[in-house]
């Protein structure tokens, strides 16, 4: 059989306790004593140190205990936890107050978390069937118990199946919080025109009031050119300009 070094070897618990069985099958040990003993020689490292009390033991000749008893606490020590271990432990964050929660976020993804940890769990029904009662919406509740009194009948005892009415209940007290639709695309378009709605309207170019009486101006960043005049001076003939302009009587006059 291969050696086991503790949770980080290379060998599981599980594996190597199986692996021994199988060993011993062939071997035919002459009893518990002869077990244990063939197990000490096969540990090494956190394994070994872990067993350090039992080595001694067998070091000054004593007895050794039963191999049920061995395996038992080198799987208590090393081995990994089971789907029913977890689930036990996960299952009650979905009871009480935490549960409520959780059935306020999504009732649909509640039920199947539940289911799951249920089974896995393998918790008795009676106490799967009390947690969640105490957990469901207020109208679903309401309905059950209309339920009760009309059919008596159609209520299951079965956990399981409890669930299942319930989902179905659950549907008909709150038909809002039903997702998806058949016409995707009518849908869509709905939800083009609900953005359309939303969006501000683009603002109109601004106005500034000119000193004149009731006329506006709309505010322009670019001036239009001058136009060049093509009138001709009466004073130096030249074209360009004006009388009133007229650079050359300027400087005649002075």
């Amino acid at each position: 059989p291969p050696e086991f070094s503790g949770a980080e070897g290379k060998v599981q618990a599980k594996e190597w306790i199986e692996k021994l069985g199988l060993y011993f099958s062939k071997t035919k040990p002459a009893d518990d004593e002869e077990r244990i003993t063939t197990a000490l020689y096969r540990l090494s490292g956190e394994g070994y140190r872990f067993m350090g009390p039992l080595l001694e033991k067998a070091g000054n000749g004593e007895p050794l205990g039963t191999w049920a008893e061995f395996k038992k606490t080198i799987l208590n020590q090393y081995a990994k936890k089971t789907d029913k271990e977890i689930a036990e432990k996960e299952i009650k964050a979905f009871y009480g107050s935490n549960g409520k929660k959780k059935v306020e976020a999504n009732f649909f993804t509640y039920c199947s978390k539940f289911r799951t940890l249920g089974r896995l769990s393998e918790i008795d029904g009676t106490t799967l069937l009390r947690e969640f009662k105490e957990v469901l919406p207020e109208k679903v509740r309401d309905h059950v118990a209309i339920l009760t009194r009309v059919t008596p009948a159609a209520i299951p005892a079965d956990w399981d199946k409890y669930v299942d009415l319930c989902l179905e209940l659950y549907k008909i007290a709150y038909p809002d919080k039903l997702d998806g639709s058949i016409f995707k695309e009518e849908k869509k378009e709905e939800k083009k025109k609900e953005e359309k709605k939303e969006k501000p309207k683009e603002s109109a170019p601004q106005k500034a009031h000119s000193k004149g009486k009731g006329k506006a101006t709309t505010l322009s960043t670019s001036k239009k050119p001058a136009e060049a005049t093509t009138e001709v001076c009466t004073y130096c003939k030249k074209k360009g300009h004006t009388f009133e302009s007229c650079y050359k009587l300027k400087k005649d006059k002075e």
